[in-house]
């Protein structure tokens, strides 16, 4: 530890009636969560790496009147750091430990399955089926379909989003095949290639790549290892990119952007070949502070025109996803306000011009108007969204479906959209 103690990336969840938090770790690398009395999580909350635990003492007696003596604060710093919630040595050797098991598995296990959806493959599907009945279809496309935008909610509140989006990707490759059946591309037998670009909801780094194929109820989803392989080569995985990237792949782990696409790829192409290449996108926190474009960092203008090479080079065999859902409002991300109808009205509006930018195909547009509001919405599919614009440059997009789902137990609110883009 240091005299400036710093809390891992940790999530923090209120316990509703009993006046406690339960920190969390979506890592796993702390296996277990812990419960702290909500007034010692105002002490917690300064463990920032600027703060000295006399800088703590002092902000603690100035908000409370209440003279904390060094001993207890140095024992609660003890104990977060041997449970691995603070940053430090212990919880470095610990990640990399957990990041180095990970890599060793033959490839990535579903972590969600009997949770967030069914773990049996006949009721999965039935659920699939049922959202994507209720779907209408992308009539009279402008072209070929080259990307889409899709939530990456649960799918009790995002499915209506979900099968808005497959729906379309399943008529779109259905009328690719009887063209190619027709002798229109004789390249058919080659397996179609998915670029799923996930937000990383926690950790590190721009761009978080794995080789790893994705298992789930409904089978095996294979990484497309030469694509992988010729994205890496021309990125480059720049300076801690390249020092970090086996560290920074455990973030694949838990993180649940790229399975929920998976499983609805592999329910409406449950009787073709495809395979996938699954990036995680960091977030964007120090470009939006600076209102400076994140084509500024090198390390994000060399990954979409690496991505944007891969792609020249798939062709028509390539579909980018963002996994992205768009605004988080009210009390539980931070908000002063509960989410009401007038509210509501006003975040839809303001979702619609980043929508508009997306049809555009305009990525600075986009980032722009998050960065010119403060991301006061919490624009959580900015990197991936972002991207995709950067990257594929479509010409037309066409919004499929928006919604809004409020946050169970909570006066706040999540909202999403599906978008084709030609």
């Amino acid at each position: 530890m240091t005299d400036c103690p710093k809390l891992r990336p940790v999530e923090a969840t209120p316990v509703p009636g009993r006046g406690l938090v339960q920190l969390r770790d979506p890592l796993g690398v702390a296996p277990e969560p812990i419960f702290v009395p909500a007034a010692v999580f105002s002490l917690v909350a300064l463990f920032d790496g600027q703060h000295t635990l006399r800088d703590i003492q002092v902000a603690h007696a100035r908000r409370t009147g209440e003279l904390l003596m060094t001993d207890k604060l140095e024992k609660l710093a003890e104990q977060l750091d041997e449970r691995l919630f603070l940053e430090g040595e212990r919880s470095r050797q610990a990640r990399v430990a957990a990041a180095e098991a990970y890599r060793a598995l033959p490839h990535h296990a579903s972590l969600h399955a009997g949770r967030s959806y069914p773990d049996d493959p006949q009721a999965l599907g039935e659920l699939l089926d049922g959202l994507l009945h209720q779907a209408p279809s992308e009539n009279d496309p402008p072209g070929p379909l080259r990307g889409l935008i899709a939530p990456h909610l649960d799918f009790d509140r995002g499915g209506a989003g979900y099968a808005a989006a497959y729906r379309v990707a399943q008529t779109a490759c259905a009328a690719e095949v009887r063209l190619r059946a027709c002798g229109a591309c004789v390249e058919d037998a080659k397996p179609e290639v998915f670029v799923i670009l996930g937000t990383a909801h926690v950790g590190e780094g721009s761009y978080i790549l794995t080789d790893k194929s994705f298992e789930t109820p409904l089978g095996l989803a294979p990484a497309d290892a030469v694509s992988l392989a010729r994205l890496r080569a021309r990125w480059g995985e720049q300076g801690d990119h390249a020092d970090r990237a086996a560290e920074w792949e455990l973030i694949h782990k838990t993180e649940h952007s790229i399975e929920f696409q998976v499983i609805w790829l592999q329910h409406v192409f449950a009787d073709r070949d495809f395979a996938i290449i699954p990036v995680l996108c960091g977030g964007f926190g120090a470009h939006l502070a600076a209102g400076r474009s994140p084509q500024a960092d090198a390390a994000v203008a060399t990954f979409s025109a690496a991505l944007a090479e891969l792609i020249a080079d798939l062709g028509d065999r390539v579909c980018v996803i963002a996994s992205a859902d768009l605004a988080h409002v009210g009390p539980q991300f931070g908000g002063r306000e509960p989410m009401a109808a007038g509210s509501l009205a006003l975040v839809r509006a303001r979702d619609g011009e980043l929508l508009e930018a997306c049809a555009r195909g305009d990525p600075e547009a986009f980032f722009g108007q998050i960065a010119a509001e403060g991301d006061a919405r919490n624009i959580c599919g900015l990197p991936p969204i972002y991207t995709l614009l950067a990257a594929l440059r479509p010409e037309e997009g066409r919004l499929l479906h928006y919604g809004q789902a409020l946050v169970p137990g909570s006066p706040s609110a999540v909202t999403y959209a599906a978008m084709a883009l030609y």
